[in-house]
């Protein structure tokens, strides 16, 4: 047994339960804590979706309020991976030359699905490229930290399951 002494005279009984007592109440509160905790933070699935939304309405500001500063934007393909972007100064500026150079760019989310503080999707992009309107599919898998997006993977584009443009994936990747 331990050397602690209740701060108050009480029957030995009750005395010999203290630490019982104090063990059960901190599990308590810290359960109580971590549950509040939990709640607080946002789905990260929703997180996803708000900043797709954003990239949608190409408000760069909006994408950067939901990334962690030090962000990452990084393709895959095979073992290789790009680090397109490091840091939201970084996205920012990709963000603002893509939206610049693609005016029509979109992307949809054709699933989505979170684990725990990751997300996956497969995603959409369309765009017009002169008199054509293109679309690819792309695998994403999008990582929160603190509730904002810190990693972001993109694997190799590739048709989409149901094409409701009549038009294969670009061979240009991802615009």
């Amino acid at each position: 047994m331990s050397d602690f002494h209740p701060p108050i005279r009480m029957a030995p009984r009750v005395a010999r339960r203290w630490p019982a007592i104090l063990a059960i109440t901190g599990c308590s509160l810290c359960m109580a804590w971590a549950a509040g905790v939990a709640a607080d933070r946002p789905d990260p699935a929703a997180v996803v979706v708000e900043f797709v939304g954003a990239f949608n309405r190409h408000d760069v500001d909006a994408m950067i309020d939901l990334s962690h500063p030090e962000v990452r934007w990084m393709s895959v393909d095979g073992d290789a991976v790009v680090t397109e972007t490091s840091g939201s100064a970084a996205l920012r500026s990709a963000m603002l030359a893509y939206f610049r150079d693609v005016p029509s760019a979109r992307s949809d989310l054709e699933s989505i699905e979170a684990s725990g503080r990751f997300v996956h999707a497969v995603e959409r992009a369309t765009w017009n490229g002169g008199d054509a309107h293109s679309s690819q599919c792309s695998l994403s898998v999008y990582e929160l930290g603190s509730g904002l997006i810190l990693n972001v993977w993109y694997f190799p584009a590739h048709a989409c399951a149901s094409s409701d443009d009549g038009h294969g994936p670009s061979s240009a990747g991802r615009p």
